[in-house]
């Protein structure tokens, strides 16, 4: 469910800043691992991050605010 979101794969989530830090720490000295997870990342966002994506999203939204029912988008 959802868009795909895989940490450290397609993504890296971090909590604190000092987390974020040593993420960006490590990845400096293992630059194939950042190329593969920022391809992966940008593939995912030219898939699920358009503006197609946003407006099937809103047409959801426009249609059950109207009392609708329209096929929802799953990515």
């Amino acid at each position: 469910e959802g868009w795909g979101l895989e940490d450290g794969e397609n993504v890296r989530f971090f909590y604190t800043v000092d987390q974020a830090i040593d993420d960006i720490k490590y990845l400096l000295f293992q630059p194939t691992m950042a190329q593969a997870q920022g391809a992966a990342g940008a593939e995912l966002a030219r898939k699920h991050l358009t503006w197609g994506v946003r407006m099937r999203e809103q047409a959801v939204l426009l249609a059950t605010t109207r009392g609708e029912e329209i096929e929802v988008y799953k990515p």
